[in-house]
């Protein structure tokens, strides 16, 4: 299983950027001694990026950490409640918080942006989110039909795949970061339990995609909500890399380390440099390392 941890071996582009990544620096396997250089790149097949989760997967990084090009001029499909189908919107509207009813809200935003910087290298990318906030596990039911008088996300998805029928799935992804909730609460059933659940939303969104061998990274809950700040010894991290570990399309990633804005969410700087090694993780399991050092 290939993982990256919280060592940053890249010098990461400052926020202050003027232009998108045109070139990236990627290992080979779990060593940084030898690395390939990503400097053109002949797939052009659209693929989809499902992110998952609670609220450091919607994001919390407010507009103005980001530099108005890379905030403003990426876009992607997001769900819109109120027209019932995927639209197209700036990088970082949350139109998707479990099927409610909200306004683009320009102030939620994390991954979605900073995926945007990297990997749009490999193609064009569309997106989705399945996120809310505070939620615990149980929660997300990716099969459910209707959440709350809404249409669910087997709806959510076959309108995203209806209006970007090219997508290839086979080279799409799912990033899941979730686990706080489970971590800052007291719910001693998910001792045990939470990687049941874990397992059950990574063949729920497998089967709704339709792609049972759906590529699937777990951000892991930072270690000092799991073990250090909070009074619950949960044990969430490990049950998410066992998770991880047992299934083969799926890796993870460690963020701890990573500067908060407060107890709990990321800074833009912080989701920049979890992009990249998401990028990193993605383009090691699709693609082999196969081009020139």
């Amino acid at each position: 299983m290939m993982r990256i941890g919280t060592t940053i071996l890249y010098t990461l582009l400052s926020l202050g950027v003027t232009a998108q990544v045109k070139t990236i620096e990627v290992s080979r396997g779990r060593s940084a001694t030898t690395l390939v250089r990503v400097s053109e790149f002949r797939d052009t097949s659209r693929k989809a990026v499902f992110i998952m989760g609670q609220s450091n997967a919607d994001g919390r990084a407010i507009d103005t950490d980001w530099p108005d090009h890379l905030r403003d001029s990426l876009e992607m499909e997001y769900w819109d409640d109120n027209q019932q189908n995927v639209v197209r919107s700036f990088a970082g509207w949350n139109t998707s918080n479990q099927a409610q009813a909200r306004s683009a809200d320009s102030t939620k935003n994390g991954l979605d942006i900073a995926l945007n910087l990297y990997f749009p290298i490999l193609g064009k990318w569309s997106g989705l989110k399945i996120t809310r906030g505070g939620s615990p596990i149980t929660f997300f039911n990716l099969q459910a039909p209707q959440i709350n008088g809404i249409n669910g996300y087997p709806s959510q998805v076959d309108s995203l795949l209806s209006r970007r029928p090219n997508i290839d799935l086979s080279k799409s992804l799912f990033v899941w970061c979730q686990g706080e909730n489970e971590a800052y609460f007291s719910e001693p059933s998910l001792d045990t339990a939470y990687a049941s659940e874990l397992r059950r939303v990574y063949k729920q969104i497998r089967s709704i995609t339709q792609t049972p061998n759906l590529y699937g990274i777990t951000i892991l809950t930072n270690d000092s909500l799991d073990n250090v700040d909070y009074p619950y010894k949960t044990g969430i991290r490990e049950q998410q890399i066992r998770v991880s570990d047992e299934q083969a399309d799926t890796d993870y990633y460690d963020p701890s380390g990573l500067g908060l804005k407060d107890s709990v969410h990321y800074t833009a700087a912080s989701y920049l440099i979890m992009a990249k090694q998401l990028f990193q993780l993605y383009y090691r399991r699709m693609y082999k390392i196969k081009l020139k050092k």
